[in-house]
This record gives C-alpha cells, structure tokens and sequence, in this order.
C-alpha cells in the first residue's frame, strides 16, 4: 500500500506540473523568437511583424500628473462610482465622472538620443505584467476610495475635492444617496526616461504605431517590464528548468519505486 500510495502521489505531480511545463516553454520560445527591435527600426519596416520585442526608453517628463504633481511621460486620471463586487471587498466603477489622459495617444516610447521617433505604448498594454514576477511600467500616485454612503468622512475626500475645485465633478457627483455605491478616484502615471522592454503587437494608426493589449488574448504572453531583456529570458528559462527538473525528480521516483518493486520480487521468487 506504501509503494502504491508513492507511485499516486508521483503521478498526480506529473499530472499537475506538465500544463505549467507545457505553457511556460510555448511562452518562453515566443519571448524568444519574437524580433527584437528599437523604436527606429521598426518605424522604418514596411510590414509590421505578428509580435514584437521592443527595447526602448519612456519619453521625456513634459508633464505633470493634476492630483500628485508626479513629473511623469503620462498619467490618466479616472473619478467614478463603485459598487462592491464578490466577498473580497473589491469594487469596480459603474459611472465614470470624470476622466483625463496626457497624452491621449498613450506612453512614448523613444530610442536613447532620438526623441523625434515615437512608438505609442497603450495603457492595457503598459498594465499587464510580462510574465507573473516582472515589475509593470505603471504605477498608481492615488488611490483614494470612499465606502459606502453613511461610512465616509466627507473632511477626507482631499482628491475627489480637488477635482471638485477645478471643475471637473459637481457637488451633485459627489453626493452619496442610500446605498451601497461608493466613490473613487485613481492616478496613474509611467516615469519619465526609464528602460522599457515591450512584447506586443505592432499596430500601424493614425497616429504612428502603436503597441496594445491583443482583444480577447487574456493568457496570451504580452505586457512591459522595466527589466533588461537579458534579465527577462533569464527569469523565463529559470522557471521552465524548475518545471523539468521536477518533472524528472516525479519520473525518477517511479522509476525507482517500480525497479524496486520488481527486484524485491525476483528476490521472493527465488526463496
């Protein structure tokens, strides 16, 4: 019953660790086989590729975020209702009040030296996280959220009355009836003149080329890392060693454990 309950327990290792193998080599290869390209060179292709690795820098800081005065390449504000949502306490905004970006057309990115050249990195883009330990480009400067009417201190919304001030929600906006909606108001910016790696999809608008969350791709391996893409390859490959190496040491121990078995047999056998 011991030798069987082993050869379970590393079966159902296998069983679990092999999708995660699976997955992390598919991500791995296109990190790796994705063109890796500075702002020039690709504004200079004629044809777009699928993806694309870019390694850049942020633009200048030629703005300032309204609520924290954060120099930064961009920000976007965003003030609207909430109502919670599940037992975790989230929330999720159901009316925007009031929202504000700089500049609309996203984050610049710019090769070192070469401010004149742009590439357009979308926020959807710039919020998702190049693989599950790599830091993200943006950052949040405010968080102020108001709980439901009858729990908030009116003295303590310092953001929300500040957009009140400069015009941008009314009183009206802010007044909480009975209920269980909420009020908030988040500020995020990217900083200014900071490496950038990129694994997206190149997009030629209006505007240049743009780089943006691919619709509909939720697993899909894209987003930005302020690490260098050395740093990034590494940090993937570690993690698809560690998957094959425990998938070896789970293969091992039944290989073992069956070799034993069967020599303990021979040896009663032959008794």
């Amino acid at each position: 019953m011991f030798i069987i309950a082993i050869l379970v327990a590393a079966g159902s290792a296998i069983a679990f660790i092999w999708p995660w193998y699976v997955q992390g080599r598919k991500e791995y290869r296109r990190l790796v086989d994705a063109p890796r390209l500075t702002v020039r060179a690709l504004n200079d292709l004629r044809e777009l590729p699928e993806w694309v690795v870019l390694e850049a820098r942020t633009g200048a800081g030629t703005v300032t975020a309204p609520l924290s005065s954060t120099g930064c390449a961009w920000y976007q504000v965003t003030a609207g209702r909430t109502r919670p949502q599940g037992d975790a306490g989230m929330e999720f905004i159901v009316k925007v009040l009031h929202t504000a970006t700089s500049p609309d057309s996203g984050i610049p990115l710019v090769d070192p030296g070469d401010p004149e050249t742009v590439v357009w990195l979308r926020n959807d883009l710039a919020d998702k996280r190049l693989g599950y330990t790599i830091p993200t480009l943006t950052t949040l400067t405010v968080n102020e959220r108001i709980g439901i009417a009858g729990r908030s201190d009116a003295a303590g919304w310092l953001h929300l009355r500040q957009l009140q001030a400069d015009g941008h929600v009314s009183v009206a906006d802010l007044a909480l009836g009975v209920g269980d909606e909420g009020l908030t108001v988040v500020e995020e910016t990217a900083p200014a003149d900071t490496p950038v790696l990129v694994l997206g999809k190149p997009e030629m608008r209006d505007i240049g080329i743009v780089l943006s969350a691919t619709p509909g791709w939720r697993t899909r391996l894209e987003g930005v890392s302020t690490w260098p893409d050395s740093e990034v390859r590494r940090r993937f490959a570690f993690r698809v060693t560690v998957y094959r190496r425990l998938l070896m040491g789970a293969m091992m121990a039944i290989v073992l454990i069956c070799g034993g078995a069967i020599g303990w047999s021979a040896i009663f056998e032959e008794g």
